[in-house]
């Protein structure tokens, strides 16, 4: 049977890619220089509308495929230029409601009062209880010396914090719109300094989400210094593009006013507290950041080729100033690999675990690597059996890698590892 027609659809500055997988180029034909939601549009009600397309596609099929079209067409209805032209929704959205916010990026204003006359009054009438998942909750932070504070970064949500170990929540960027966040950090020498990367870096990768319009894309770091009352748009990024997202933000462990964006565009850093950026590696998608436990210098860096053809790991010995590429693993994971992740061991600071994913409907797992020399040289741990695909004894071939891949080692021992993935 005929697999369902995939088009990814992103934007890189104003210019509109379509690529088709391999089961209909003729509609990908059909789609190039088209560059508005009509134009688009048009085109696709006409082809699965007709009889030809549907008895070679099958009727099931092509009425499967054309009902995402029409899904991705009504979420990005309200989303487009008044001539129907693709923008960064979330940047358009603060510009449109953020200003006329009280509690809005860069207000001074502090009044919950008048943030609600603003907003609204609104009181929740259900439902209470769901069955269902409501959303992914896709980063995940606790307080430096409080456990029962813990924030929560939304893929389309805000972020949230609790003050009583999860009990009950608050929605601490409720009049910024409707924002993915990407990461989290909080200035552990003044807990009311928090910042936010914003942009839906799990969603970037690929998958329905992607491919169909509705991942969020970053509006860059946000920093409250009064405990996410008020926020403020830090410095932009150079040289990106209006399809930017993130997937870390990390605080040097001894100066909070270093930082590091990991996006889909390069790997940025800033030294003074976000009010400007240095792009200190441009070399594609950066997933993961860590510093060796006990350093203030030597820290690493996990990514993929701008070509998606390799994925690699960086290490710096300057506090992410300079990186170095140049190193054995690489040469071992240069491989199609759709995301590497990276963990340390804080019982035993030489300790680093790179897992390496595959790539989605074409390869498994590729490979749990350990370094007991600071990521000088690696050692593979095991590459069977699938632990990122959907069987429980991983008999399968499938992982989504790209969307969901995570690992994190024991705070006691170093030879204690937990992976996250599809099961």
């Amino acid at each position: 049977m005929s697999r369902i027609l995939a088009l990814f659809l992103f934007l890189i500055g104003s210019t509109l890619f379509v690529a088709a997988q391999e089961e209909d180029p003729a509609l990908q034909t059909l789609l190039q220089q088209k560059t508005t939601l009509p134009a688009i549009m048009q085109v696709v009600d006409n082809y699965y509308r007709s009889p030809a397309i549907k008895s070679r596609l099958g009727a099931a099929n092509a009425a499967s495929s054309y009902k995402h079209w029409k899904r991705w067409e009504y979420w990005w209805s309200s989303r487009v230029s008044p001539k129907g032209e693709f923008v960064n929704v979330s940047e358009k959205m603060v510009q449109a409601t953020g200003l006329q916010q009280s509690r809005k990026i860069g207000s001074s204003m502090s009044s919950p009062s008048n943030a609600e006359s603003v907003s609204g009054a609104w009181t929740l009438v259900g439902p209470n209880v769901t069955t269902e998942g409501i959303g992914r909750v896709d980063r995940f932070i606790f307080h430096p010396t409080n456990p029962s504070i813990i924030y929560a970064g939304a893929a389309g949500g805000g972020l949230w914090r609790t003050n009583n170990a999860g009990n009950s929540w608050t929605n601490l960027t409720e009049d910024i719109a409707c924002l993915g966040v990407g990461g989290i950090a909080i200035n552990p020498n003044n807990t009311n300094q928090i910042y936010i990367l914003t942009g839906d870096g799990d969603s970037n990768g690929g998958g329905l989400v992607f491919s169909f319009g509705y991942a969020r894309s970053s509006i860059g770091v946000l920093k409250s210094v009064d405990g996410g009352f008020n926020w403020k748009k830090t410095g932009s990024f150079p040289g990106t593009s209006s399809s930017l997202s993130g997937y870390r933000l990390v605080m040097h462990p001894t100066d909070p006013a270093i930082l590091f964006a990991c996006t889909n565009d390069g790997l940025f850093r800033t030294n003074n507290g976000g009010e400007t950026w240095i792009n200190v590696r441009d070399n594609g998608r950066f997933f993961n950041l860590k510093f060796k436990p006990g350093s203030s210098q030597i820290c690493y860096a996990t990514g993929r080729s701008p070509d998606l053809s390799r994925a690699y790991f960086w290490s710096s010995a300057n506090a992410g100033l300079t990186w170095d590429s140049t190193l054995a693993i690489n040469n071992q994971i240069n491989q199609p690999t759709s995301r590497v992740e990276l963990a340390v061991a804080e019982s035993n600071s030489n300790v680093v675990y790179l897992l390496c994913g595959g790539i989605p409907d074409s390869g498994q797992f590729k490979g749990l690597y350990r370094s007991d020399n600071s990521g000088v040289s690696f050692i593979k741990q095991s590459g069977s059996p699938n632990i990122l695909g959907r069987q429980s004894d991983g008999s399968d071939n499938n992982n989504q890698s790209s969307y969901d891949l995570t690992i994190a080692v024991s705070t006691t021992s170093s030879n204690t590892v937990v992976v996250g993935a599809i099961e």
